[in-house]
């Protein structure tokens, strides 16, 4: 350790500054400490501090030599005085040396208060927004009081406070504003965005950052989420330095026109005719907005006649009426970006989205699906049979062709169809569309091109395809649109057969939730309760359900952790075990975990990834499965603890489970109980929680 980081950190136990920054070093790449690149870092960062106060607050730059050329960025939030911003610099730059002192790579967040950010890297980044690493910093106390008047004060703010923040000049992107609930409580929000980007970049951002709050720090009394390109900041108590980036005041009313008194008698002739000439400039200002704003109407009217025209277009194109209609509407409801989830549609939009601008013609389909022939079945499921099609556009789709089974009448199916249509995740299918004539029932899909994860995690070749990486992504995939589902979207849907045949895997390997809305359709109580028929697939089911018929948001739990168990295994729920004796995945897990053997259950193909990790889901699998179902963690407490590496997990108590004759095949149930030939039962143990009042967490330490 070089001797001005042994100066900061004698400094920092002197001082008593937190040494445990929300720093993150990249493995990219190294280098060493006598290398001219890390003579380069220690220049420039030693320089960083003063840059960046002399530059309203942001400040990038690079340093090369000898071919070596280190690149960095400094972002001080804008409601803090240049003091406090060469503080934090000057404080996270030390940090960053000390704490990654060969990774060329580095992304450091400043301590708990978040007032900065600092980069640093070997590669070229200025001007493109990043997202990854994120960092999140937050209150484990919950909004307990007026939770839905917190929900609505909370989104209107980050709504406002984005458009604010994505319009900012070349120089700052920020904006703070507060909102209020509760009768006398009130949110204090800020948001800020890297100057460089554009500005549909730092909406992107800034909604992708509002989307992981919902995740990892939803309802709590404050929370902090960060990204290499912005930060989402809010609490309960004023945190702000400055009222700088805070909403401007309505502007004044309008002054009435007023006339000077009349001139005195000593007023010159020159001086009157200046008089004149200000009144003809006047008169022409007035004439030119007139005239723009008369330009700008004609411009607002061609182009309604241009997509009306193409509208029109695209109805013959398409070979369904109102598939562009659909498009646009879908548009304007769930604003998603391209880097996250979930997007709540706003009243007066959600009432635009009808049933004809859902409707597919069954001729068409038939067509496209060549009559439904088995070259284009991609599969059979409990529901029915599922059928690849293409559009007369190239849109590919896929067709679930419902088996008839369902006692809902026309009025009813649609209603619900027009519901499910409102559902938008990055980790839920979308649905397009339906087709309801005769018998007839289809469910049209986007068609997602790696087929469902079943077809890779229990085949011996393919899942080489897929590393810890892509596991792990699948699972925090699958966990989030959980969250969703039971929380987030308008519907609180319980899946009830959430299984890997029903998980979808797209271009990139991110994971679909399918089939999430077929409990609906088949009339099935979606809060909680009690039913007499069973819908779910064996093995994936709880104890609770599968014997009595009661089902709540604990039995999705339930699958879920069953789905863990064979994605970090590659074995099937029965699939452990000779021929002669089949042992269930979960009681195979918890063996092991008793024995302290639970690295066994790790699938031998996985040689690369943290064991750490690892271990850490078959923990969270075991806390999901444990039969008491007030035991078992909610989803949303499951991101968590999957985001939350420094996050204590309580010890899982004996699972429950329950499967069906050997003999059945692996399909849904129909209207019957399945057999009962595996049944266990655990006494109560307790289970302790370590809780901090406040809480880093990093998702992605790899």
């Amino acid at each position: 350790m070089g001797a001005p980081n042994l100066i900061f950190l004698i400094s920092c136990i002197l001082l008593n500054l937190p040494l445990n920054t929300a720093q993150i070093c990249s493995d990219s790449g190294n280098f060493t400490s006598n290398s001219t690149y890390g003579e380069n870092r220690n220049q420039i960062l030693s320089s960083l501090p003063y840059n960046v106060t002399t530059n309203n607050g942001f400040f990038t730059a690079s340093l090369t030599q000898d071919s070596e050329t280190v690149y960095v960025l400094a972002l001080c939030r804008g409601d803090i005085s240049n003091d406090s911003c060469f503080d934090c610099v000057n404080y996270t730059s030390r940090a960053m040396l000390m704490n990654c002192p060969n990774q060329k790579e580095a992304t450091n967040y400043g301590h708990y208060a978040s007032k900065c950010i600092v980069r640093c890297s070997n590669v070229l980044f200025f001007d493109i927004m990043e997202t990854q690493p994120p960092r999140y910093i937050y209150i484990t106390s919950d909004i307990t009081y007026s939770v839905d008047e917190f929900d609505q004060a909370l989104n209107s703010l980050v709504e406002s406070l984005i458009i604010r923040a994505a319009m900012g000049s070349s120089t700052i992107k920020f904006a703070t504003g507060e909102g209020k609930f509760g009768g006398y409580l009130k949110i204090y929000g800020l948001m800020q965005c890297i100057p460089g980007i554009a500005s549909v970049d730092c909406s992107r951002c800034l909604r992708g950052a509002v989307d992981e709050y919902r995740s990892c720090c939803f309802r709590k009394r404050g929370a902090n989420v960060l990204r290499p390109s912005c930060m989402f900041l809010y609490d309960l108590i004023p945190f702000f330095e400055s009222s700088a980036g805070a909403a401007p005041p309505p502007p004044p009313p309008s002054p009435l026109l007023t006339f000077a008194p009349p001139p005195s008698t000593n007023v010159t002739t020159k001086e009157g005719a200046g008089s004149k000439s200000s009144k003809f400039q006047t008169t022409i200002i007035i004439v030119v907005l007139v005239s723009i704003f008369l330009v700008f109407v004609g411009l607002a009217c061609a182009c309604f006649l241009l997509r009306k025209r193409e509208i029109v277009k695209e109805r013959l194109d398409s070979g369904r009426p109102f598939n562009s209609a659909w498009r646009r509407a879908a548009g304007k409801l769930f604003r998603v970006s391209n880097q996250c989830g979930a997007h709540h549609a706003g009243e007066d939009a959600s009432q635009s989205l009808s049933l004809d601008s859902l409707r597919f013609e069954f001729s068409t389909i038939r067509a496209v699906t060549n009559d439904f022939s088995n070259a284009n079945m991609l599969g059979h499921g409990g529901f029915g049979s599922v059928y690849k099609g293409k559009l007369a556009n190239g849109q590919e789709i896929a067709v679930k062709r419902l088996d008839g089974c369902s006692e809902q009448g026309e009025g009813e199916f649609k209603n619900e169809i027009v519901l499910m249509a409102r559902l938008q995740h990055r980790n839920l299918v979308r649905l397009l569309g339906f087709c309801f004539e005769g018998k007839e029932r289809l469910l049209i899909y986007e068609f997602q091109p790696n087929a469902s994860l079943d077809r890779f995690i229990f085949d011996p070749i393919k899942r080489l395809l897929l590393n810890w990486d892509t596991r792990y992504k699948i699972i925090v995939g699958i966990a989030r649109g959980l969250v969703y589902l039971h929380q987030d979207s308008q519907l609180r849907i319980i899946h009830h057969d959430l299984k890997a045949g029903n998980v979808l895997l797209d271009g990139e390997m991110n994971p679909k939730i399918a089939d999430f809305g077929m409990a609906r359709l088949f009339v099935v109580d979606q809060s909680k309760g009690v039913t007499k028929r069973i819908v779910g697939t064996f093995g994936y089911m709880p104890p609770e359900y599968a014997k009595f018929g009661r089902f709540s948001v604990k039995t999705d739990v339930f699958s879920f952790g069953v789905l863990i168990l064979e994605i970090v295994s590659g074995k099937k729920y029965s699939g452990y075990g000779g021929p002669e004796h089949v042992e269930h995945l979960i009681s195979y897990a918890w063996k092991k975990w008793r024995q302290g053997k639970a690295s066994r259950l790790i699938d031998e193909t996985l040689v690369d990834g943290s064991k750490s990790e690892k271990m850490r889901c078959i923990h969270i699998g075991l806390l999901c499965v444990q039969e008491n179902v007030a035991k078992r963690p909610t989803m949303a407490a499951v991101v968590l603890m999957l985001n939350g590496f420094s996050m204590s997990l309580p010890l899982p108590s004996k699972p429950g489970f329950f499967v069906g004759s050997s003999t059945e095949p692996d399909t849904a149930l129909g209207n019957r109980f399945p057999p009962v030939t595996s049944w266990h039962h655990s006494q109560e143990q307790p289970v302790n929680v370590s809780v901090n009042e406040a809480s880093i967490t990093d998702p992605y330490p790899r």
